[in-house]
């Protein structure tokens, strides 16, 4: 009985606190309410990653209402400057962050959010010099981040150099300097066509090795610059890299990641039995990846073994579940029966690639060559239409480029 009386007690005097708190403080609970809806409705919002203004504008009205409840409530003005600034708004949103500002002035981020919407406005330098305010190298490794994914190179390499020179770097700084000149490195590899334009080279090479101060172990990375010097044609400084990867590294993928790129770089050397040599070691290391097997029998291929190149072709076929390997094997399947006069089998094989991937324009390609050699004009023109609805630039120009000569051999009765 004594119990019950006790709860019964606890839960009144419970009670009691609560409606006190609410009487002397009402608005601040009602506010924290809608505060925390909007809040909880952005976040979803966001996960789902909705792209509608009117969305977001929405949300900013619960923000508003909180404000309405409380007007000297500081954090529904840092939210609702977020929301209207993420709807669009960037005039409105800026001057509900300045005025969350004027009450919370150690509040550093709002600077950053300024410099963000500076540089969304196009002015750079006012963007600089809000980030320089908060003089942190990791905020300027961040806002890198966001200029390489907005595609601006040059920019985001500046403050990459800001965040180099600031002082000296913590692991942190470390760790995100060194990604962010990796992010910069391959997105210079990429600028054109071919790595080995000037500018890609030179810019991607400056990248690489800063990235490469911090994180010397990063064996990977160190390969990704062995792979950027071979494209640029640079073979001894490649094998250099790809050498210092093999006397220091354990982790079988990144030695027969290694030891691939040293095949392929003694290939275009010349060096056909160290090529090879380097190969089989590649699939020594990482037999169930079927890509190192497959590039091995296209060496094979190449220097005349066509034999062992179609078992080392069929093995992958036979032992991987990877369709995008067993699409890769059919294919290069498909040119060692082409380069041996074999159509039939080279139609089967092609056939076989586009079944695998038939997104993949290149083969649709090959195969049209193929149905052309074998008679069947219209089926190669039928595949040589489908891989020009591919968003690959080169495929397509290949297939139209086939295209055009199967009209011109109509044309001359060929």
């Amino acid at each position: 009985m004594n119990l019950m009386q006790n709860r019964r007690i606890s839960l009144w005097m419970i009670f009691i606190v609560l409606f006190v708190w609410i009487i002397n403080d009402g608005t601040n609970v009602v506010s924290a309410s809608f505060q925390n809806l909007g809040i909880v409705v952005f976040i979803k919002t966001a996960s789902a990653q909705a792209k509608s203004p009117s969305d977001i504008a929405g949300i900013a009205r619960w923000f508003e209402i909180a404000l309405d409840v409380q007007s000297d409530n500081a954090r529904p003005m840092r939210s609702l400057g977020l929301a209207l600034w993420r709807s669009g708004d960037l005039e409105n949103g800026w001057q509900w962050l300045e005025e969350y500002y004027k009450t919370k002035t150690s509040d550093n981020t709002i600077r950053l959010f300024w410099g963000d919407m500076a540089y969304e406005k196009g002015d750079f330098r006012a963007a600089m010099q809000f980030w320089s305010s908060i003089h942190a190298g990791v905020l300027f490794a961040a806002r890198a981040s966001y200029l390489l994914d907005a595609g601006d190179l040059e920019n985001a390499r500046r403050l990459l150099d800001i965040s180099r020179l600031t002082g000296p770097a913590s692991y942190n700084l470390g760790y995100s300097l060194a990604i962010n000149y990796t992010e910069l490195a391959e997105k210079y590899r990429v600028l054109g066509d071919k790595a080995r334009e000037i500018a890609a080279c030179d810019g991607a090479d400056d990248a690489y090795r800063l990235a490469l101060d911090f994180e010397p172990g990063h064996s990977s990375l160190r390969i990704r610059y062995g792979v950027l010097l071979r494209e640029c044609g640079r073979y001894s400084e490649a094998l250099a890299q790809l050498q210092k990867v093999i006397n220091e590294e354990t982790s079988f993928s990144a030695l027969a990641w290694a030891q691939q790129e040293m095949g392929l770089i003694d290939l275009l050397l010349g060096d056909a039995t160290s090529a090879v040599e380097h190969l089989e070691k590649a699939v020594q290391l990482e037999p169930e990846h079927g890509g190192y097997r497959i590039v091995l029998g296209n060496t094979r291929a190449k220097l005349g073994d066509f034999a062992q190149a179609l078992r080392d072709f069929q093995e992958v076929i036979d032992t991987t579940k990877n369709i995008q390997w067993q699409g890769w094997a059919y294919a290069e399947m498909g040119k060692v029966y082409m380069t041996r006069g074999d159509l039939v089998n080279a139609q089967r094989a092609y056939e076989h690639a586009v079944a695998m991937e038939p997104n993949r324009a290149d083969y649709r390609v090959q195969l049209g060559i193929v149905l052309a050699k074998n008679g069947d004009i219209e089926a190669a023109r039928a595949q040589f239409m489908q891989a020009l609805a591919s968003d690959h630039a080169a495929w397509k120009a290949w297939a139209q480029r086939e295209l055009d000569r199967l009209s011109q051999d109509e044309l001359n009765g060929g």
